[in-house]
């Protein structure tokens, strides 16, 4: 399967110092004539250094503070992507949402499940992410995010998973990001019960609704149909059906543990219960990692029938040709919109340079007549 190239960036790390070397000052002794020889008292040690050596260490010391204010501009963009510093440490996703500032109006319904959000900016440490622009997720659509290394794509969808932009209470949302917990429970049990928390949340929201607004609001529709939807009668043959699908029953059986499973099998049991949620907007950060071919092939297939939002983030071209009906790139600090899949979106691309590079060349003769 083609991958989409993209070199992640590096970590800096800037260290300077210097250290100033003074001489002793070697005095020998005075020799008088006669028959007694004085020895005289030592002279103090003074470090010396001259004038033209301190102002060269000054510079130094000037050019070295300017290299450590770029490296540590460098440095809050790569921790804002998770990405290693020199000295090996990874930024915590808590450290980065205390970083991250955020700004953006809902401009749509407050009703409706379709999401648009205007003057949108994302800030982390101070640098400019993503700069006044709109975020548009409608139903039914399945976005592909795009963007180099260190964009900001990772940031963007954490944002909206924590719902630091005003996502209404109605619209459930689920983001995958991180394996499964190390817990007693099977991988059954680790998809399923966390489907009964949201069970119970949705039937609280309809009681609120009921007293506040009456039977006429328009999100009691969708609240009845995500409950039909989550039929706790059909827990287990769903759940175990994902779990299928992602290769458990075949090299790794359900009913074991999850405290007992590796890394790789516990991303599987997140994913798994990501897709028996089925939230109104999915948020797939590199789903296809630690899958296997035939694990790949049967998500592509799962997705490209998703019927709510999808948002995901992927390096497979494959992946994003056979899921995506739209394409959000994450360029220049702003998200661009484009109708199709990622062969679509870059013949798009690519014919709109083209005529740019008309119009430029059509601008540069009228000038020289």
């Amino acid at each position: 399967r083609s991958e989409l190239s993209g070199q992640a960036p590096t970590g800096w790390r800037g260290t300077t110092g210097h250290s100033d070397d003074g001489g002793d000052a070697a005095h020998p002794g005075c020799a008088l004539e006669g028959r007694a020889q004085l020895t005289p008292s030592p002279t103090p040690r003074v470090d010396m250094v001259s004038e033209k050596e301190a102002a060269k260490q000054a510079k130094k010391a000037a050019q070295a503070a300017k290299k450590a204010e770029r490296m540590a501009k460098k440095a809050a963009k790569l921790a804002a992507e998770g990405v290693t510093d020199g000295m090996g440490k990874l930024s915590t996703g808590a450290e980065e949402e205390h970083r991250r500032v955020v700004t953006g109006v809902l401009s749509s319904r407050p009703t409706s499940r379709d999401l648009k959000i205007d003057g949108f900016s994302m800030s982390i440490s101070g640098y400019n992410f993503i700069e006044e622009c709109s975020i548009e997720l409608t139903i039914g659509r399945r976005y592909g995010l795009l963007g180099q290394n260190g964009c900001g794509k990772t940031n963007f969808l954490q944002c909206l998973a924590n719902k630091e932009v005003p996502i209404p209470e109605h619209v459930d949302l689920y983001h995958l990001h991180e394996e499964a917990e190390k817990e007693d429970r099977t991988a059954l049990q680790a998809v399923i019960d966390p489907i009964k928390d949201e069970i119970k949340r949705l039937e609280e929201l309809e009681t609120q609704i009921m007293e506040t607004e009456g039977p006429d609001d328009e999100r009691l529709t969708a609240i009845y149909e995500r409950l039909d939807e989550l039929d706790p009668t059909t827990f287990e043959a769903r759940a175990a059906q994902l779990l299928y699908g992602l290769g458990f029953g075949k090299l790794m059986s359900m009913d074991r543990k999850t405290k007992d499973m590796s890394g790789g099998w516990r991303m599987r049991v997140a994913l798994a219960r990501a897709l028996f949620a089925a939230p109104t907007l999915l948020l797939l950060d590199e789903p296809t990692n630690h899958l296997d071919l035939e694990s790949c092939v049967w998500l592509e297939e799962y997705l490209k029938t998703y019927p709510k939002c999808l948002v995901v983030i992927s390096h497979s071209q494959d992946f994003l040709n056979g899921v995506c009906t739209h394409i959000i790139w994450l360029t220049r600090n702003k998200l661009t919109y484009y109708t199709g899949n990622y062969d679509t979106f870059c013949k798009t691309v690519a014919d709109d340079e083209i005529v740019q590079q008309k119009k430029y060349e059509k601008e540069q003769a009228d000038i020289k007549h």
